[in-house]
């Protein structure tokens, strides 16, 4: 049997995100609902992107596998195990990864593991998971893996939500030495609970049936549990890093009377899933409270948190990644435990515009950047956290190295992760098997593409891809949401709403639905 290549970091070595051309800006949504700054300013979304019946949550997942391999340079022979997230699937029993197999199918790749996860806007990350604990597990067969998230999301005219929608899909190449590490035990934690705040009822319409004020309410809340209890699990490694700096510093006195570093100073920055911005700033608000709460119950002043850059304060492998200057306690937020903050709190308005002005520099330091895409794509469901992390990369690229990720999934219902991704240089890595190869040659073709962070921000080709979407009135939009309902649940139906030349090169497509519901899918060249 040969060898395995080494299981150590295992984290992402590719990122695509695909989103469909067509778009509408929320001004316009603002003007055609007369609400004026209600969708810009109130939810903090600039436009949304949208698609007709030509398109479905399997053919932009298959266009975004299908460019990512091609992008990355790896064979569809080389992947071992798909996994895939979505909750807008076309079918009960036949998962969205058997119609992906059909292009590995086409390869001679048959030898393939994986399923669909189906649990709100959280599948994409138990596939991320998923993929990636195979990848680290004795069962790793020393192929890649993919984890794709996938989702159209959409609402009735006239909902509330309805300019909260969006549609894409993101494909993970998932294997060991990748430039974004995907970090075990302590870095990450977990919520779940029971609740209706969003569902979709076997036998309902096309539009889910939502509790807006309920989902506020619960994503908050695990936001709130999954930061302390990850807090919780860093705290050993805090301590221990701090006293060892006292130790080599011989400043023991000194370094006793320093506070413990919050949570938000293990991290350079903050991903989220994005249903709108506005939540997203209220997340990390409460990040923020959540530490400034921790420095005032160590009863030192504030201050003694002095700013430090990342870049020069700690190296790669360190704990404490930079030490912020956190603002002051809002006096709303008296007598509040960081460790189990109250529902009040969450619900308290004079403490929640406290809290964002208050939070509002960190944010732009840690957050505004990976938050901009989602801004311009809209909720993209179960990938929403991936674009995201595409934005950051986008346009971090290479400075990522050396750098911590702190990354929230939410999925209604409810399931939440916060996870950490921890950003490497691996050109000198691949210097390394360079010079092995001459030696002996590598045995798995993968091991030999450029898995940079800057060859990931290149292949993502946003800029472009960004410029070259076409604008339409909110009556093409409306027009495309009719197409979708008059496709939900239709057989024999052939997609018709706008011209396939609308759609880019090397997308696949939705061809027809035949009168036994099978779905059929062409590539446009």
């Amino acid at each position: 049997m040969e060898s395995l290549p080494s299981r150590q970091n295992v984290g992402i070595r590719g990122l695509y995100v695909y989103f469909p051309r067509l778009v509408v800006q929320q001004v316009d949504l603002e003007q055609a609902d007369s609400c004026s700054g209600k969708y810009t300013v109130g939810l903090g979304q600039e436009a949304m992107t949208f698609c007709g019946d030509r398109e479905d949550v399997v053919s932009m997942a298959a266009t975004a596998v299908l460019r990512l391999l091609e992008a990355a340079g790896v064979a569809l022979t080389d992947i071992g195990k798909i996994e895939v997230g979505t909750e807008t699937g076309v079918d009960r029993s036949k998962s969205v990864m058997s119609y992906l197999v059909q292009h590995f199918q086409q390869q001679g790749n048959t030898t393939l593991q994986g399923s669909d996860h189906m649990h709100g806007c959280y599948g994409g990350t138990a596939a991320l998971l998923s993929v990636a604990d195979w990848v680290g597990s004795p069962s790793w067969d020393g192929r890649l893996g993919l984890a794709v998230a996938t989702d159209i999301a959409v609402y009735p005219e006239g909902s509330p939500a309805r300019p909260t929608g969006g549609s894409g899909a993101a494909a993970l190449l998932i294997g060991p030495d990748a430039p974004l590490v995907l970090e075990q035990l302590p870095w990450r934690s977990h919520f779940a609970a029971h609740t209706f705040d969003f569902f979709k009822p076997h036998g309902h319409p096309l539009y889910p049936v939502v509790d807006g004020p309920a989902t506020t309410l619960w994503f908050t809340k695990a936001a709130d549990a999954c930061a302390a209890q990850l807090y919780q699990q860093l705290k050993p490694l805090l301590q221990q890093q701090q006293q060892h700096a006292c130790q080599c510093q011989q400043q023991q006195q000194q370094c006793e009377q320093q506070q413990l570093p919050g949570l938000l100073s293990c991290f350079d920055h903050f991903l989220s899933h994005a249903p709108y911005n506005k939540i997203v700033r209220k997340v990390f608000a409460r990040l923020v409270l959540q530490d400034m709460l921790r420095a005032r119950q160590q009863q030192l002043p504030e201050v003694a948190q002095t700013a430090v850059n990342s870049s020069s304060g700690s190296s790669s492998s360190s704990v404490i990644r930079q030490r912020l200057q956190l603002p002051p306690l809002p006096a709303e937020a008296a007598g509040l435990d960081p460790a189990c903050l109250s529902e009040a709190s969450i619900l308290d308005r004079q403490l929640e515009k406290a809290l964002l002005a208050a939070s509002s520099a960190l944010y732009q330091q840690m957050a505004a950047q990976g938050a901009a895409l989602q801004r311009q794509l809209g909720n993209l469901y179960t990938a929403s956290l991936f674009s995201g992390l595409a934005g950051l990369l986008a346009q971090q690229g290479p400075c990522l190295a050396g750098k911590r990720l702190l990354c929230f999934s939410y999925g209604s219902g409810v399931v939440a992760s916060m996870f950490c991704l921890r950003g490497r240089d691996v050109l000198q890595q691949q210097q390394q098997c360079d010079l092995q190869e001459q030696q002996q040659p590598l045995q798995r073709g993968w091991q030999r593409q450029d898995c940079s962070l800057q060859r990931m921000a290149d292949m993502l080709a946003l800029p472009q891809r960004l410029q070259q979407r076409l604008h339409r009135s909110v009556a093409a939009f409306d027009a495309a949401m009719a197409s979708l309902r008059a496709a939900y649940g239709a057989a024999p139906y052939v997609p018709g709403f706008g011209p396939l030349e609308e759609l880019e090169e090397g997308v696949v497509y939705l061809e027809r639905i035949d009168e036994q519901f099978r779905r059929y899918y062409a590539r446009r060249q």
